[in-house]
């Protein structure tokens, strides 16, 4: 994000993101949902032959669709760079069908790692696509010339297949490489159970980045890119549930294929736990923080429009999270329709309320401000369907504790300013965060909440 927004400034940095939400949702629908079942599995699986059914086939239709897909975008090339792209940014649209192959690589060998337990070396993907991404586009900045869309989409290809080739040897040496194939009957089951989670990601799309395509519309690329910082900026807690969700729900699958559903529950309310301990204090910790980061990620531009926005996010973010966890235990039950209609009901709302919005006042507010109301629906909407067997009072009076501390500390730390000197921007945020620490994490102990 500063990499692009200090060289090719804020409204490349929006088409940028448009491009590659619209990449995201082609790439997340590819698969129909096919696999969802074949994966809920594979924790179980023991044999090289078992493996080996369960991981190849939704591999192999998730390719074709993309083959399809790929031909598609080739086709309708002029509209969709009409869309996208103003008349003083070049991009070719032939990377896209590339960089959608080469994900899929890297896709594919993320799940292989994470539904095998093997959560270090899938860490170590994840950090190697992240930063060799970013090295590659800090050398080629400094060294080669100025970056553009094209170079951003072709780093990230060559990234993702270049760090996917020690999984490939991995999966060659345990399950052989094989052509296995779904008969007609076990396609029409995969769709049947994952369909509603590829419709989930539609409108989980929707709820997270429809807000750019009515910003946009309504107010430019622009607008986009001085919204966007603060977004990312108030969804950073979201990588506490994400990375929850790479390993639980692989240990409650055990848990209750095991027959040992107390444990399975267990490790669900842990989780829970957990993130709340993380993101309740994370939104005082944002609107104390969030101007002076936005400034350094950014610039002074995206600070001052976006200042309050990092906040309404990471409130929202607190719903959203809750929801992933939430779905975690509906997915281990297969109970994919409820998380359909959760996330469906919001995203109906979100779009309706933010157009509304849109309507009577133009600012990057307005979808902030409905992202909240639209995850709290789906909040409610999860918590009155989920089965009473994952949940139980402890949830509620946890939630109080969090929230009287974090209060405590937002008041700590506020009060501890004042009668500090005037400091320099980075030592204002280095201190706030240590005095944060300092007073949360002792009355946490204390509490005996941890």
């Amino acid at each position: 994000m500063p990499i692009i927004i200090k060289t090719l400034g804020v409204s490349t940095y929006g088409t940028f993101i448009l491009i590659s939400t619209f990449v995201g949702i082609l790439g997340g629908l590819s698969s129909l949902g096919v696999g969802t079942k074949s994966f809920r599995y594979l924790p179980s699986a023991k044999s090289e032959y078992d493996k080996a059914q369960i991981f190849y086939p939704p591999f192999y239709f998730k390719l074709f669709i993309l083959i399809f897909i790929s031909i598609i975008i080739v086709i309708f090339e002029k509209r969709i760079k009409l869309f996208f792209i103003h008349d003083d940014l070049t991009f070719s649209i032939y990377i896209l069908p590339l960089y959608l192959l080469f994900y899929l690589i890297y896709e594919y060998s993320h799940n292989y790692l994470r539904y095998t337990s093997r959560i270090f070396y899938m860490s170590l993907l994840d950090f190697g696509y992240a930063y060799l991404h970013v090295f590659f586009i800090l050398f080629y900045s400094n060294k080669i010339g100025l970056i553009n869309i094209n170079i951003l989409f072709l780093s990230q290809s060559f990234v993702a297949l270049f760090v996917a080739i020690p999984v490939l040897f991995l999966i060659f040496k345990e399950i052989n490489f094989n052509f296995i194939f779904f008969k007609l009957n076990e396609i029409k089951e995969e769709i049947k159970i994952g369909l509603p989670i590829v419709l989930n990601l539609v409108v989980d799309y929707i709820l997270a980045t429809s807000d750019r395509f009515i910003l946009a519309y309504f107010m430019g690329a622009i607008a986009v890119g001085l919204y966007v910082p603060a977004y990312t900026l108030g969804a950073l807690i979201l990588l506490v549930p994400k990375a929850i969700g790479t390993v639980v729900p692989q240990l409650m699958s055990k848990s209750v294929d095991n027959d040992d559903f107390l444990e399975a529950k267990k490790i669900f309310l842990h989780s829970i736990k957990i993130f709340m301990i993380l993101t309740i204090p994370f939104i005082f910790g944002i609107y104390l923080i969030g101007y002076d980061i936005l400034i350094l990620l950014a610039n002074d531009e995206v600070a001052d429009n976006g200042k309050y926005i990092a906040t309404i996010i990471a409130i929202s973010s607190f719903f959203y999270g809750f929801n992933i966890l939430m779905s975690q235990a509906n997915m281990v039950d297969l109970k994919t329709v409820v998380i359909f209609k959760a996330n469906f009901l919001a995203g109906i709302f979100n779009l309706i309320s933010t157009f509304i919005g849109f309507y009577f006042i133009h600012s990057i507010y307005v979808p902030a401000i409905t992202t909240v109301l639209s995850f709290m629906i789906a909040t409610i909407y999860f918590y009155k369907t989920i089965e009473s067997k994952w949940l139980d009072n402890s949830i509620f009076f946890l939630f109080i504790k969090v929230l009287m501390i974090s209060i405590l500390m937002f008041i700590f730390v506020n009060i501890s300013m004042v009668f500090l000197p005037e400091l320099s921007m980075v030592m204002s945020i280095i201190i706030k965060i240590l005095l944060a620490l300092i007073i949360y994490f002792p009355l946490v102990i204390l509490l005996k909440i941890l």
